[in-house]
């Protein structure tokens, strides 16, 4: 008895076939194969390719990166040059000092507010003495004076000085030239203290040493004085 149905040609049967393999695929198709698949690809490149679409400044924690983590296109080392920087994104603060050249000179400022005075010194007295001009005058001057009343020339070289407050005993007082007001040469003119003058009085001394001559009293030294 020949069959019913004739036998189908090879190849009709593919549909057939291949409606049973995706019944079977379904049928395994579950959550966690599809999350472990999902994985993998991005564990192969998919999840590279996106965080460096997705991947920004705001994902990464403040101070957490070090120069060893950052690296530009082509670089040596993994250091970055200046193709690697966008012309204008740095700030003067972004450099070390001496790393950018100095500007040009500003214009000058407005002149500031004048400072309180400062502490009045220890010193009972002082004064810059210059001595007598010539041309007949023999008067010494006090210049920059604090506590002094006077000066007068008591002899060739010699000067007193007077203090304006009266002082329990005769202090020592400390003396030098003073050039500007002091002739030519100065380099051998010498002043020093002495003790000839009068009561709440201080004596300084003036000499000239030339270079084959001993010291020789002179009216033409200048000098400072102060008396702690």
């Amino acid at each position: 008895m020949s069959n019913k149905f004739p036998p189908r040609p090879a190849g009709e049967g593919g549909s057939l076939d291949g409606g049973r393999r995706s019944r079977r695929v379904r049928s395994r198709l579950t959550y966690a194969n599809v999350t472990s698949s999902l994985a993998l690809f991005l564990a192969l490149g998919g999840g590279a390719a996106w965080a460096a679409n997705e991947f920004t400044g705001r994902n990464i924690k403040d101070e957490t990166l070090t120069g060893a983590d950052v690296k530009g296109t082509g670089t040596v080392n993994g250091t970055l040059t200046t193709g690697d920087v966008k012309n204008g994104s740095l700030l003067k603060g972004d450099f070390k000092a001496g790393q950018l050249p100095a500007g040009p000179q500003g214009a000058k400022g407005a002149v500031g507010p004048q400072g309180n005075p400062g502490p009045a010194g220890t010193a009972r007295a002082y004064a810059w003495v210059a001595p007598a001009s010539g041309a007949g005058d023999t008067s010494p001057r006090l210049i920059r004076n604090k506590g002094f009343a006077g000066v007068r020339r008591r002899s060739t070289g010699t000067y007193c000085l007077e203090l304006t407050e009266p002082a329990s005993s005769t202090p020592t007082p400390t003396v030098s030239v003073e050039y500007t007001f002091t002739s030519s040469p100065e380099g051998d003119a010498t002043a020093m203290p002495a003790a000839t003058c009068g009561a709440n009085e201080v004596d300084v001394r003036t000499y000239r040493r030339g270079a084959t001559t001993s010291a020789e009293p002179a009216d033409d030294v200048a000098f400072t004085i102060i008396v702690p």
